[in-house]
């Protein structure tokens, strides 16, 4: 046996086949090679800010200028993001990767992107910078009411976490919001009243109403607060 020495220096990550041919005045043989070259590096840093609870999505173009069918799967690491766990992409073809971002709180999160080719195997890897801001408003209610009169308002408060959770109300009304009054209490006569009565409060009295969420429940094949995305870390 004899070894032939073959040197390859590419410029750029990639799939390069090539064939070699042997030729003799005996013998013909035809090798047939393919190098795969992949980066070390991230391709591109994506940074993404928006306040919590509110999505932001970025297309990622995925261009196929081969022959083949690409099967290309996403590997997602850090919190917050979210992908489909699979894309295709056809010869002569760009499809886009879409990439969201959702913060439940407020926070700052790093994590990267692989979709790894399962035809070539090559990988695209980009590096993720999450920020998630001070969350907006929920809602703008309006209440329509009578003087003297009780109204109630049902508000739904949304839960997208895992865990189960504790909110804490804290009005900023004379009149307060939540908890609605007891009646006033009459006592007789021969009877010393108490400081306050028990079903009355004054202006400038702080209370708390606790409110627990139940945490929020996914199916398996679903991993995101919306639609059929994933996450994984």
């Amino acid at each position: 046996a004899v070894e032939l020495p073959i040197k390859f220096t590419p410029q750029y990550p990639g799939r390069y086949p090539c064939q070699i041919l042997l030729q003799s005045s005996y013998d013909i043989r035809v090798y047939l090679i393919e190098c795969v070259v992949n980066t070390d590096s991230t391709e591109a840093e994506l940074e993404f800010v928006t306040p919590a609870y509110q999505a932001v999505i970025q297309d990622l173009p995925i261009s196929n200028m081969s022959n083949q069918d690409w099967k290309l799967q996403a590997i997602l690491e850090g919190h917050c993001f979210y992908g489909p766990p699979l894309i295709y992409v056809g010869p002569g073809e760009t499809t886009q990767y879409p990439l969201m971002f959702k913060p439940i709180a407020e926070c700052v999160t790093l994590g990267k992107l692989i979709l790894q080719n399962e035809t070539d195997g090559t990988e695209h890897i980009f590096g993720l910078k999450g920020i998630g801001r001070k969350p907006l408003a929920l809602d703008h209610i309006v209440i329509d009411c009578q003087v003297r009169q009780i109204t109630q308002k049902v508000l739904m408060v949304p839960n997208y976490t895992k865990n189960k959770l504790t909110y804490k109300e804290k009005p900023d009304l004379e009149e307060g919001l939540g908890l609605p009054r007891l009646p006033a209490v009459e006592y007789p006569e021969e009877l010393e009243e108490p400081g306050s009565n028990p079903g009355q409060r004054e202006p400038d009295t702080e209370w708390d109403l606790e409110l627990e969420l139940p945490a929020a429940e996914y199916p398996d094949e679903l991993e995101g607060p919306e639609g059929p995305t994933r996450e994984t870390w």
